[in-house]
């Protein structure tokens, strides 16, 4: 698989639309039931938290459509892992990284020197948890977005395994959902997020609909709206499911979001007049922005709700927020994240990352140590000599055989032995070497390596000689 993806308009414009719900939910987080008193109004704000399942859709729908493409086009599609996780690591890691420093260094530095705390503690956090954190595990300091975040490595962690039984084994695919779904509904497995997985697998079946689209691929828009009305009046009863009963009502997995955000992109995708409505100057350029904006908006719109409601009010402050926020995001986007969303700086960082890892390897690789097992002495017929192999001989070990046999005729004499013997078993050839020409180069004292016969071993019965290789560091192949 390619890092090349199309460039899809409809999907920058649906990320758009995506963080500005999951960014309303997190203003209405800050002062709930003030900026919204109408009951229905107050939970459809809160309902924003759902744009996440259309970022897990569209998240899957990237990563598996330039292989479905060319497994569609061409016959065939690989997945190089390596690349791919290196991608996926090069995407987040980053802005990612930045948004935890600076989460974790400025209340402190802010209150060492007598600033505003930002609402987080004054201390460095311990080291566990900033580890933790960093490897995106239960640790959240107080934004959404890196539970978020967390939630979706898991997904990218598996995307292969995935990806493997929709192409192979459609069936098992279909099962994991299932499972998936139930587990999270009915089960206390519900604490790890497991309706998550669902949608973004369905990403997977949205990249394969844009590839080659069904008949129902344009009547699937209308179902869309169908599915999020009926899961935002279904909410507070999916939320009394063993499941869900976990956690808060808010933030339950419920299926018929899944279902939703799956039709929209379908259906935004199916549709040429919905894909020129989404062309709407800034809104894509807006949704390149979306990943960085959403690290950001919490903790954002948190300070601001802070200091600007009691000048401001809660409307004013709640619309300074979500400017603000969007534009702190597009900073942190210009500044680092805008270098690892074009596929061709990506790839570029990619391939000097790799070139790093591989001179690495290749300063601390040490060369295989080679040990050979002495070869055991083979018992011949009754009528043959025992015969030890030798290696490849050299001038000392002409000399030693010499020496041995008492004279050269009678190493001659055994060696023609030898070649009798082997030649009856069929396992040797002897016009291999011609022992008295072997002789006399011996007997002469001048036995250059050019010169001495090679003989192979063909035998069948016998043990063959076998190096046992032990390699210390990555052989040249394996790199």
């Amino acid at each position: 698989m390619t890092l090349n993806t199309p460039r899809l308009g409809y999907l920058d414009a649906l990320r758009a639309i995506a963080v500005a719900a999951f960014l309303l939910y997190e203003i209405v987080e800050q002062a709930p039931g003030l900026i919204f008193p109408h009951p229905i109004a107050h939970r459809a704000a809160f309902a924003g938290l759902h744009g996440f399942e259309i970022f897990l859709v569209i998240s899957g729908f990237v990563l598996a459509y330039p292989a479905l493409a060319a497994l569609r086009n061409e016959g065939a599609a690989s997945l190089d892992v390596r690349l791919y996780a290196l991608g996926r690591l090069a995407r987040v890691i980053p802005a990612y990284y930045a948004v935890l420093a600076v989460t974790i260094l400025l209340p402190y530095a802010a209150a060492r020197y007598g600033l505003t705390a930002f609402g987080h503690p004054v201390a460095l956090p311990p080291l566990r948890s900033i580890v933790t954190q960093a490897l995106f595990t239960e640790q959240h300091f107080g934004n959404d977005a890196f539970w978020a975040l967390a939630v979706q490595m898991r997904a990218f962690l598996v995307f292969p395994i995935l990806f493997a039984a929709y192409v192979r084994r459609p069936i098992v695919f279909v099962a994991i959902i299932a499972v998936a779904m139930s587990a999270d509904l009915f089960t206390t497995a519900h604490r790890f997020d497991l309706g998550a997985l669902p949608a973004f697998m369905l990403g997977i079946v949205a990249a394969d609909w844009r590839v080659r689209p069904p008949v129902i691929a344009r009547g699937v828009l209308p179902l869309a709206i169908a599915f999020f009305v009926a899961a935002f009046f279904l909410d507070p009863f999916v939320s009394t499911l063993p499941g869900p009963r976990l956690m808060s009502g808010i933030e339950n997995w419920n299926p018929l979001w899944t279902l939703g955000a799956f039709a929209l992109v379908v259906g935004c995708g199916s549709l040429r007049w919905a894909e020129r409505t989404l062309a709407f100057p800034g809104l894509p350029q807006l949704g390149l922005a979306a990943f960085a904006i959403a690290l950001v908006g919490e903790p954002v719109a948190s300070y601001v709700m802070r200091k600007a409601t009691p000048t401001l009010g809660l409307p004013a402050a709640a619309a300074n927020a979500f400017v603000i926020a969007v534009a702190a995001g597009i900073v942190l986007w210009l500044a680092i994240d805008r270098r690892f969303t074009d596929p061709a700086m990506c790839r570029r960082a990619i391939e000097q990352v790799g070139a790093f890892i591989r001179s690495v390897r290749g300063k601390m690789q040490l060369g295989p140590l080679t040990f050979q097992t002495p070869l055991p002495p083979v018992e011949t017929e009754s009528e043959c000599a025992v015969i030890e192999m030798a290696p490849a001989l050299t001038h000392g070990d002409v000399a030693m055989l010499i020496k041995r046999s008492g004279s050269t005729d009678d190493l001659a004499s055994e060696i023609r032995a030898a070649a009798a013997c082997f030649a009856r078993r069929g396992s040797f050839d002897p016009s291999y070497f011609d022992p008295r020409r072997f002789i006399g180069v011996a007997a002469a004292g001048e036995v250059a390596s050019d010169d001495i016969p090679a003989v192979e071993w063909r035998a069948q019965a016998e043990a063959p000689r076998t190096p046992i290789h032990f390699h210390l560091g990555p052989s040249n192949e394996s790199g």
